[in-house]
């Protein structure tokens, strides 16, 4: 993984952190579809390297 995507992938965690606290609270649904978004995301940056 190149710099660049650790370091967007950094970001998005930390916009997922500031997020989630807005919405765990009274959202649950909507917090485990980030997750799962996040995940995707993380899956997408790493499955080139693994061709």
């Amino acid at each position: 993984m190149t710099e660049e995507q650790r370091r967007s992938m950094t970001s998005t965690y930390q916009l997922l952190y500031h997020v989630s606290n807005g919405f765990i609270a009274d959202n649950q649904s909507t917090w485990l579809l980030i997750i799962g978004l996040a995940e995707t995301y993380e899956f997408v940056m790493r499955w080139p390297d693994e061709i």
